[in-house]
């Protein structure tokens, strides 16, 4: 059960421009602050997460002092997601500060942090926003571990598979693109993924027998990689036939 809402705050800081969420007023960014800092008490496993939480919520409302207050504190555990999380907080609030320095400083940690695949990809959008797109490549290649990873065991539509990080494979291959880098195997199946089911073999086309290699380099049968599900559903029409 979430815990509820104290009635503790810290004061406004002065002359603090505050970001809000979309659709939150300043009552309502700190009331879900406030949320997170007590749960951070009360579910200590997940204490720099939830600190992590609450320092974006308190720096939207313009308390930022008190954000960075709460990174540390969730940093200092040491060890986890969460904590990675945490240190991207502080960084987000950082370079809303132009303390580019101590920012820097967090990159250089945030390397050897245990981050999500979503975290690593906001991570990678921030550092472009910033216009440091080598370091943001370096993070997008980090939330496309587990797709690149899987790179030939899977056709382009199987793509949908990692639909949660489909912002980490498109920045990825727009960045490399921007760069200069030539297109990579990654690169290929995303950009056929996007570009939808007029990029793939219409009817007319002629397929690969079922014991081809298969066309797209993965070492395995046609029938067992990429013709896998046509053959299944030509198989299903067929006996649906009879």
């Amino acid at each position: 059960m979430r815990a509820v809402a104290s009635n503790y705050a810290p004061p406004m800081e002065s002359n603090q421009a505050c970001d809000f969420l979309t659709g939150y007023d300043q009552d309502r960014l700190c009331q879900q602050a406030v949320r997170f800092e007590t749960d951070a008490l009360l579910f200590g496993e997940d204490r720099a997460e939830l600190l992590g939480e609450a320092a974006r919520f308190w720096h939207r409302a313009g308390q930022s002092r008190h954000a960075l207050r709460l990174c540390t504190e969730a940093i200092a555990e040491g060890d986890g997601t969460g904590v990675g999380a945490a240190r991207l907080r502080r960084m987000e609030i950082l370079a809303d500060q132009g303390r580019i320095p101590e920012f820097d400083q967090d990159v250089r940690a945030l390397r050897g942090s245990e981050l999500t695949e979503s975290a690593a990809c906001s991570a990678a959008r921030l550092l472009e926003s910033l216009g440091r797109a080598g370091e943001a490549l370096e993070f997008y290649d980090r939330a496309c571990t587990r797709p690149l990873a899987e790179l030939a065991h899977f056709w382009p539509l199987d793509l949908a598979r990692h639909v949660g990080i489909l912002d980490a494979l498109t920045g990825r291959s727009r960045l490399r693109a921007e760069t200069g880098l030539p297109v990579d195997a990654l690169d290929a199946k995303v950009a056929a993924f996007v570009s939808g089911p007029a990029s793939f073999p219409t009817p007319s086309c002629r397929l690969p027998e079922r014991n081809a290699p298969c066309g797209c380099g993965a070492p395995r049968r046609y029938k067992n990689c990429c013709g896998k599900r046509a053959i299944a559903a030509d198989e299903h029409r067929r006996f649906a036939r009879r």
